[in-house]
């Protein structure tokens, strides 16, 4: 019996709008998706609209090996659909995770849906300009932390960087009053006048 040659490099592609439920990822499928990408079939997979992104027979729509470095390759490789996103399943994260210092990250964020904008008081102030000059330095590394003491104007930092980058953001507070001065601070120096709490529910477990 021939071996079958082991793939090429793969960078694996991440993506938010395709998910494999993890009940269907077995540790023995995992081991071949891991080794022989081209034997994997992986049945009743939906995107978030539910759609099916497999054939009926479970031969992925996209042949792994050849999974590309740009999602405008991956259009290429797609039969009969125009899409933009491909994704992995979850899977074994111990066995995946030698791959993550190749992932490409191209899950979407989802924007506001509003322009939200900060207020002129603001920007007339003269503490802006260091503090919008420091919005600009986080938006250029991409991230990062933004230290200062009591008083600088770290949240109008981050209101900043929220305004500048136009998504969806999730702010986390170890403390009640930290949601409620950020709720103060939105109130009063942006453009946003109502605002609403929103409790949920866990859903699933560590991902």
């Amino acid at each position: 019996m021939t071996n079958k040659p082991k793939p090429t490099t793969v960078r694996p592609i991440l993506a938010s709008r395709l998910y494999v439920p993890e009940t269907d990822v077995q540790h023995s499928m995992l081991e071949r998706f891991r080794h022989h990408w081209e034997e994997v079939r992986y049945e009743h997979v939906l995107d978030d609209e539910g759609e099916q992104v497999l054939t009926k027979q479970g031969t992925p729509k996209v042949d792994p090996v050849m999974i590309p470095h740009t999602i405008e390759s991956v259009r290429e490789i797609l039969t009969g659909q125009a899409v933009d996103w491909i994704g992995l399943p979850r899977g074994d994260i111990s066995i995946i995770e030698p791959l993550l210092h190749n992932v490409i990250d191209l899950r979407s964020i989802a924007p506001l849906g509003f322009r939200l904008q900060m207020g002129q008081h603001v920007l007339d102030d003269d503490r802006w300009p260091p503090q919008d000059e420091c919005v600009d330095q986080w938006c250029r590394a991409g991230s990062g932390l933004v230290l200062g003491q009591t008083g600088s104007g770290k949240t109008i930092v981050g209101i900043g960087a929220v305004i500048r980058m136009g998504l969806q953001t999730l702010i986390l507070s170890k403390r009640g009053e930290g949601e409620a001065h950020w709720e103060e601070e939105f109130r009063e120096h942006t453009n946003i006048d109502q605002l609403e709490e929103q409790l949920g529910r866990r859903l699933i477990g560590p991902y």
